[in-house]
């Protein structure tokens, strides 16, 4: 029985013989030959470096990936910047791609692990604020009664004038003992 080709197949140029392998119980065995045409369109841009298939790729599959990141961030603009993302790491890794499973299947795994990525980035960064005065940091509890005592000694300093003409002898022994 004769196999019927597509004419995607046939203009892609895949209906060619694939090679076969050596099977498990010693006989041969043909590989799998991918079934959509993604994934052959995919297979031309590894084997051709075609640019007009990665161009037809990306054209039918940036909308529904913007789409799935976007519903895991929840901004168009990152969804936007992951997806072109995925697609650069489609690109570069398109010389280890195999036909295993579905296309959707390596694209959308490449987009989920690229969310993942940019949630593990937000988590690392500190929190922004507008003023660093803002934040109010607890003193340590073992330094506490040093630094009551030189605001003490500066606040009396101040109020004798010393500090503008800077004869500060009570505040050298407490500053010492506070950094020591």
């Amino acid at each position: 029985m004769r196999k019927m080709t597509t004419t995607s197949e046939t203009e892609l140029g895949f209906s060619a013989a694939i090679p076969a392998r050596q099977s498990a119980s010693g006989g041969t065995a043909r590989a799998a030959q991918p079934t959509d045409i993604d994934s052959l369109l995919m297979l031309q841009v590894a084997r051709e470096d075609s640019e007009s298939a990665l161009r037809t790729l990306i054209d039918k599959w940036k909308n529904p990936l913007v789409s799935f990141v976007y519903a895991s961030t929840r901004d168009f603009q990152l969804a936007e910047d992951i997806a072109i993302t995925v697609f650069r790491k489609l690109y570069n890794a398109r010389e280890s791609y195999r036909a295993e499973a579905k296309f959707s299947t390596f694209l959308f795994r490449i987009a989920h692990n690229e969310i993942i990525t940019e949630y593990r980035k937000r988590q690392a960064r500190p929190a922004e604020t507008d003023d660093i005065a803002d934040i109010d940091l607890p003193a340590p509890s073992d330094s506490g009664a040093k630094l009551r005592d030189i605001e003490e000694a500066f606040a009396a300093a101040v109020d004798r004038g010393a500090v503008e003409s800077l004869e500060c002898p009570d505040l050298a022994p407490l500053v010492d003992a506070l950094l020591a």
